[in-house]
């Protein structure tokens, strides 16, 4: 069961990344899909896809940033959070404000990412 269950996680992860590279190239060329435009665009995410235009670009960031980088067990939030880090912090620990305590992003929760990030921001202004 456990073997089932991370197989499935890890198809879960790679989907995320997967979707937001079509959903680019959608973006991207939507003559190419006979689409007229940005605004045609958002209503083919909402309309064919169930997908909200925020999503769907949340989903883009998540694949053009990390490209298809795996963080097991970790949902769109935490990605995003990770895509929209400067590239130099990403990989390196972080001490989380409020715990003191020190971890690398993928193994921080979604409140500690946010943490970390404000953090990274303060100290750049």
């Amino acid at each position: 069961m456990t073997a089932e269950i991370n197989a499935y996680q890890r198809v879960a992860g790679e989907a995320i990344f997967e979707i937001g590279v079509r959903l680019q190239g959608v973006r991207d060329k939507p003559d190419k899909y006979g689409l007229a435009g940005y605004r045609d665009w958002e209503r083919w995410c909402e309309e064919q896809c169930s997908i909200a235009r925020n999503t769907a670009n949340r989903l883009i960031k998540i694949s053009s940033e990390l490209g298809d980088t795996y963080h097991p067990g970790l949902g769109t939030n935490a990605l995003y959070l990770i895509a929209t880090l400067p590239p130099d912090s990403r990989n390196q620990p972080h001490t989380i404000p409020s715990t003191g305590a020190t971890k690398m992003v993928d193994e921080m929760t979604v409140r500690e990412l946010r943490e970390v990030k404000q953090a990274l921001k303060a100290a750049r202004q």
